[in-house]
């Protein structure tokens, strides 16, 4: 599609700082006028924008202790999409260019051209899920594990945009998959549709006898922390590693789960490696990871559902949402054609 550049932006600002769980009333969408372009930036007509968790952490009053600043109230959200460059002071980007970056939740922006990267064209906006930061996520970690072939993988947020991921890159090389969802919908989802092993409702009173009876966990793959990682530390093979992806139990201010002490005695009485990572840190290897994605989308052999809403009013919509126990699967988008 290409588009047309008009004087001001729709875009949505945080109306207001959320308590708990971001609602439809934290948002307002606002009309803003577009700045002239400076030498290195283009303007982007929107096509999609990415609903991440990430968002709801950021937006608190004091994101991770206050190691991270917040977005100011009043504020626009700097949140990531895919665009079409209408007009270009960059020298690598010419109009009619897709790409994706940190555009901001608005129709249109002006961004500097260093903070994007083109969308390899065989993805479109798979780009802002398995074949782009998510997915990318998902790699990521795995490659980190080492080979899985034979090994037992638990994943958190096993429905969710990177751990939908994670299970089917982890059972395509050969390891025995396990995975938490929020209800008996996502958990069959997660065997019927993704082909995971051993699904666990987290929400199920057993969830010690189920850990139990996978008898022994070489890797667990986490999105969520909070209580859950303290439940699954006891049952990890010596020597077994735990990586770190993301904190979702917290992003809305909940409670944080077992003390260090407790998280710390598991973890060095079982020998564990502990990995922690910012997918930022490796962008060099993304070509690498989107060929391979690219061919196993195109194979089938991984699926990425996108729930998609239309406009920026589906943003907020998604944003309401996000957090609620058995929502919809999916990566969350919105859909600005």
């Amino acid at each position: 599609m290409t588009g047309t550049a008009t004087q001001a932006a729709n875009r949505i600002v945080l109306a207001r700082r959320p308590a708990g769980a971001p609602v439809a009333a934290d948002f307002a969408i606002e009309s803003a006028p577009l700045k002239e372009l400076a030498e290195g930036e283009v303007l982007v007509r929107t096509r999609w924008i990415s609903v991440d968790p990430m968002i709801a952490l950021l937006i608190g009053e004091r994101p991770l202790g206050g190691a991270v600043p917040s977005y100011p109230v009043g504020g626009p959200i700097p949140g990531a999409g895919i665009g079409e460059v209408l007009v270009s002071r960059a020298a690598d980007l010419v109009p009619g260019d897709l790409v994706e970056g940190r555009i901001g939740w608005s129709d249109q922006a002006v961004v500097p051209a260093a903070g994007l990267r083109k969308v390899h064209p065989g993805l479109g906006a798979h780009a802002l899920s398995a074949g782009g930061l998510p997915g990318f996520s998902a790699w990521l970690g795995l490659d980190m594990i080492g080979d899985v072939a034979g090994r037992t993988v638990l994943i958190s947020g096993a429905a969710g945009a990177v751990g939908a991921i994670v299970a089917q890159l982890a059972r395509i090389r050969g390891a025995r998959t396990a995975g938490f969802a929020s209800s008996a919908e996502r958990c069959a989802f997660l065997e019927d549709e993704l082909g995971v092993d051993v699904p666990i409702d987290r929400r199920s009173p057993d969830i010690a006898a189920q850990l139990a009876a996978l008898g022994g966990i070489d890797a667990y793959f986490d999105n969520v922390g909070g209580p859950l990682l303290g439940q699954v530390l006891p049952h990890i093979n010596r020597q077994g590693i735990v990586v770190i992806c993301g904190l979702m139990n917290s992003y809305t201010g909940a409670p944080a789960g077992p003390d260090d002490s407790t998280l710390l005695t598991a973890i060095m009485g079982r020998s564990l490696r502990v990995q922690g990572f910012n997918n930022r840190e490796y962008l060099s290897r993304l070509p690498q990871f989107e060929e391979e994605i690219v061919t196993l989308l195109r194979s089938g052999q991984v699926i990425d559902r996108l729930n998609e809403k239309a406009g920026l009013q589906g943003v907020i919509d998604h944003m309401a949402e996000l957090f609620m126990e058995g929502a919809d699967v999916g990566k969350r988008i919105a859909s600005l054609d």
